[in-house]
């Protein structure tokens, strides 16, 4: 999985299928923070995100997870998952990736590198 470090990582524009973050094309899922992006993002399950998939973001635990569940909202997210996010304190958002893509430029607008939050999106279902 690659790992890359952008200024800020404003999303240019997503369709089923690709994103594109600082001119940048991903036909995979992408886990991004405020300063980098890792592609490649697979889960256990593959529609389903556990506990286990969140490793990368749990080291350095955001204030916030957002989560884009697939141009039609069909990614799952389990209860064992939103139950450890709430008991370590982290906010979950979660909504068509459309819809989050529109959220996270909005948050990176207003809050930049500053912002606290880490940003999963499922590019296609």
């Amino acid at each position: 999985m690659a790992t890359a470090k952008t200024k800020i990582t404003r999303i240019d524009s997503y369709v089923f299928g690709r994103i594109t973050i600082a001119s940048r094309a991903y036909t995979s899922d992408v886990i991004i923070w405020p300063e980098k992006v890792k592609d490649r993002w697979w889960r256990r399950t593959g529609h389903t995100l556990s506990v286990e998939d969140l490793d990368d973001i749990l080291h350095d635990p955001p204030q916030c997870l957002l989560v884009g569940q697939g141009a039609n909202g069909l990614m799952n997210i389990s209860d064992e998952t939103r139950t450890m996010l709430k008991e370590n304190g982290i906010e979950l958002l979660a909504m068509p990736t459309a819809e989050a893509v529109n959220l996270w430029n909005r948050w990176i607008e207003a809050e930049g590198s500053r912002l606290d939050a880490v940003a999963a999106f499922h590019l296609t279902c």
